[in-house]
């Protein structure tokens, strides 16, 4: 391995063993797959009842390593809906005006939700009211603030604008506004050998396929790279919950340092092994 990975992966492979141990699979939590609609529905459920660490389940893993890495991010998922939780206990004045200042916008045809933009391509009309985050001084902290709000918000509130079109007896392409979700990638759905129907990862687009990894140590960097995170917004949760946290923009401040660094070195690392994995192919 490369020497300059020690120093990262000995205090970030000690934080593993927390996330591979510390994620609950939901044995008393139930779901459907039987059907393309069901999956969305699943995915509504699993968010309104506080399991967001199952809806990686209910994406394809192509072998069991490929499992091991949905369940670390489930897990990272899990960690975030709880912090959100937390921060709506402590701010409940703060957080009621951030859901009324997006529930006007959602009625003035436009939304604060990130992942919505990303996967509709909805921009602000030119002459219209700009967002709070066009507005602000600080719109990363804006961002950072809607995130800590209300992460999952968007798959509730999006699931009757989501359909289905079969490309295949056993494949569809989801549509959002009976569009193609994201625009430039088209998301699938196949139902798979045990019968149930998956959200397929485009494994076929290149940038996707060389991030994955390919053998154990690219596995346990990016295993480590999950733990940092989780770690990261359960000492925030943690933080908030003792009132350590004066307000949401602090708690904003807070997550964006705590989440900086990590970051920086998990890109840097993970860069490093598939440089590495590009030199050995190379040889």
């Amino acid at each position: 391995m490369n020497k300059l990975l020690t120093p990262i992966l000995v205090v970030s492979l000690g934080l593993c063993a927390s996330l591979m141990g510390g994620c609950d699979r939901g044995d008393n939590f139930t779901w459907s797959q039987e059907t393309p609609d069901d999956v969305v529905e699943s995915a509504r459920k699993m968010v309104v009842e506080g399991r967001a660490d199952l809806l990686s389940e209910l994406i394809w893993a192509e072998d069991e390593s490929q499992r091991e890495l949905l369940t670390g991010i489930g897990s990272v998922m899990r960690s975030l809906q709880l912090l959100s939780e937390a921060v709506a206990r402590q701010y409940p004045v703060e957080i009621a005006t951030i859901r009324e200042e997006a529930e006007k916008a959602r009625a003035e045809g436009e939304t604060s939700d990130l992942a919505m933009r990303l996967m509709s391509g909805q921009r602000r009309q030119r002459g219209g009211t700009p967002s709070r985050f066009a507005r602000s001084d600080d719109p990363v902290n804006d961002l950072t603030q809607a995130l800590l709000t209300d992460p999952y918000g968007w798959v509730s509130r999006s699931t009757e604008r989501v359909s289905t079109q079969p490309y295949s007896q056993r494949g569809v392409r989801v549509l959002l506004d009976n569009k193609p979700m994201f625009g430039f990638m088209t998301l699938t759905m196949e139902r798979m050998e045990d019968d149930k129907w998956y959200i397929s990862l485009p494994t076929f687009l290149p940038p996707v396929r060389n991030a994955l990894p390919r053998d154990e140590q690219e596995q346990e960097v990016l295993l480590a790279v999950l733990a940092v995170f989780r770690n990261a917004m359960d000492d925030l949760r943690r933080d908030v919950e003792t009132g350590r946290v004066r307000n949401l923009d602090h708690a904003a401040e807070e997550l964006g340092k705590k989440v900086a660094l990590p970051a920086i070195l998990a890109y840097t690392a993970y860069m490093q092994v598939i440089r590495q994995r590009g030199r050995e192919g190379s040889s």
